[in-house]
């Protein structure tokens, strides 16, 4: 499921956000008005927590010693406002391009 939120700066694409604010994660799409994208995933703490346990167990990431994700984006909490508070934060501070993924518009 894509959940859409914009303003007169941005659309931000929301997928596959879950019913658990404190433990999930999802991935986002963000389009500027001048056609830019730009791809980031968002994960709760807890949830990386557990993706690190499952991996000690997997023996995925080197037996869990590490994880990463391109464009990782880590919030206490997940929702479509802590959402759309994050990616105005970062478009004000001009770091959207660092912390996103560029992406092909």
């Amino acid at each position: 499921m894509i959940k859409t939120i914009s303003n007169s700066a941005r659309v931000i694409q929301i997928i596959n956000l879950g019913d658990n604010p404190s433990f999930d994660s999802c991935d986002v799409v963000v389009e500027l008005r001048g056609g830019q994208r730009f791809g980031g995933t968002f994960f709760t703490q807890s949830y990386l927590s557990m993706l690190m346990e499952k991996n000690k167990r997997t023996g995925e990431f080197a037996g869990g010693q590490y994880l990463w994700a391109a464009g990782m984006i880590v919030v206490d909490r997940l929702d479509v406002e802590t959402i759309g508070l994050i990616v105005d934060d970062l478009l004000g501070e001009g770091q959207l391009h660092v912390a996103f993924t560029g992406l092909a518009s």
